[in-house]
């Protein structure tokens, strides 16, 4: 059983959260002891960033945090699973403070499991570990409108349970999901609302393992093994044999997360060995020559099991780590220039088991953490992103239906940003338009979609998104940016309204 205590700290006020959701086929008790905070105190600080609450708590513990395309963030309640909440940031770009509104609710609840951002804006959930009481369809799946406020039931994947499980975005828009019992796989098409079976999984199921797109349009899934998912051949394809194991005795991984020097990196369970590991990707879609190496030790061998992690706007990556299985939460940074992993400072969770946390990349460089009860924290880091990851816009055309079409190169970053692992999917490689008033300074959000793809790292290829105006925005003159994970284009573009 989970035994969740999660602590909202706004203006350091604590609110307990009752949900006690049941590990499928095991009693996991997630411990929290005082001998966790004294073995921390060992470790050393290194230099960080700032943490700042948002003014205003969330109406309801959140729980999975996703960047929609008008740069508001949807979150999923952790105490009603049909419950979802957006905060819109301010037209100074500041989410502190934001706007809190309660969106329609969700035909059905699902707690952790496949969640994505489409291609066209709206947003898939499907699966569900845990499910509102009575439900028994853990191959559920539904899309979420922003521009209507609704919801729409989906066909069931074609396997009896894809919560908890790995699923990644394509290329071209559509979702790979695998599912609990066995080693199938399908894909689910948002335009055509079918799913589709697909090559299994060469070795295990997709319970539990972490799942990432990468550059080369293959899909990495790794647990015990790790192998990659190639679209054009329908075929899983082995890589070399992980340089460690990296699953602890509960069955649990990591987060998995690409990384600004061309590298994955996966975040170890296990509590007792602090490892994690690097993955080289092959220069070909299908070579031989991709690679596993150890990565560097988390400091008191602490593991990452059901943790998040999130790739700054400097490249560092900003992680959660535990001493204990579900145990309370210590905040990391590592920095790929150097490898070197530094404990840091993180705000007051006072107690909150760490696999309630989420991070997720914002696009004004921040990066948002939730699962501390009603409390949403933002995390500002020191530096700043190199020249070479940023966008740079060519052009911005008005459509005859109204919109707008924006292009340019690497308008999709080169990172996926934030990971959990196989409970959420946070991804936000494409682009946030936003358009700032060149007299009165103000922002407003364009909602971007029809993204060229929904690959990262796309080189010198011009890609584009469409986008459609805010309601309500003033004449004027305005200048024209996007952001990516967090990483503001080199340029802005003139337009006239």
């Amino acid at each position: 059983m989970r035994l969740t205590c999660a602590f909202a700290l706004s203006r350091f006020e604590t609110q307990c959260n009752s949900n006690s959701p049941r590990r499928r086929g095991t009693v996991a008790i997630r411990a929290i002891s005082l001998g966790f905070a004294l073995a921390a105190s060992a470790l050393s600080f290194g230099q960080q960033g700032t943490w700042t609450a948002v003014t205003a708590p969330c109406p309801e513990s959140p729980e999975t945090a996703l960047l929609l395309t008008d740069g508001s963030v949807l979150f999923k309640s952790f105490s009603n699973y049909q419950h979802y909440f957006k905060l819109t940031p301010t037209n100074t770009y500041s989410y502190s403070p934001g706007t809190w509104s309660q969106l329609a609710s969700a035909p059905n609840g699902v707690l952790y499991g496949p969640t994505e951002v489409l291609k066209d804006g709206r947003v898939f959930i499907a699966g569900g570990e845990y499910l509102t009481s009575g439900q028994t369809d853990h191959n559920t799946a539904e899309i979420y409108n922003p521009v209507t406020n609704t919801w729409t039931t989906c066909p069931d994947s074609l396997y009896s349970a894809i919560g908890d499980t790995g699923s990644s975005i394509l290329t071209d828009g559509r979702v790979i999901c695998s599912n609990w019992s066995n080693s199938g796989t399908d894909i689910y098409n948002p335009t055509t609302n079918t799913w589709t079976a697909v090559a299994p999984l060469n070795t295990g199921t997709g319970d539990e393992a972490s799942w990432q797109i990468l550059p080369d349009s293959s899909v990495l899934s790794v647990y015990s093994t790790a192998q990659r998912y190639i679209t054009s051949l329908n075929q899983w394809k082995n890589t070399p044999a992980l340089p460690t194991n990296l699953v602890d005795s509960a069955g649990e991984i990591g987060p998995l997360v690409y990384l600004y020097n061309g590298k994955a990196m996966i975040f170890g369970g296990c509590v007792n060995n602090g490892a994690t590991a690097l993955y080289t990707p092959p220069t070909t879609l299908t070579g031989n020559n991709d690679s596993w190496a150890l990565g560097p030790v988390i400091p008191g061998n602490y593991g990452a099991p059901d943790c998040p992690a999130c790739v700054e706007t400097n490249g560092k990556v900003l992680f959660v780590a535990t001493p204990t299985v579900y145990g309370a939460p210590y905040f990391f940074e590592y920095d790929p220039s150097n490898g070197s992993v530094t404990q840091i400072t993180g705000p007051n969770t006072n107690g909150t088991p760490s696999y309630t946390l989420r991070l997720l990349a914002l696009p004004n460089g921040r990066v948002l953490l939730s699962g501390v009860g009603t409390t949403v924290w933002l995390y500002t880091p020191t530096g700043a992103p190199q020249a070479s990851w940023r966008a740079t816009l060519s052009s911005v055309v008005k459509n005859s239906d109204g919109s707008y079409t924006l292009s340019g190169t690497q308008l999709n970053g080169l990172t996926n940003g934030a990971s959990y692992g196989d409970e959420c999917t946070p991804y936000t490689n494409y682009p946030i338009v936003t358009l700032q008033n060149t007299s009165t300074g103000k922002y407003y959000f364009a909602r971007s979609y029809n993204f060229t793809n929904m690959l990262f790292a796309t080189g010198s290829a011009t890609v584009s998104t469409r986008f459609t105006l805010p309601a309500g925005i003033p004449s004027g003159t305005y200048s024209v940016m996007t952001s990516a994970s967090g990483v503001w284009s080199s340029n802005t573009l003139s337009l006239s309204l």
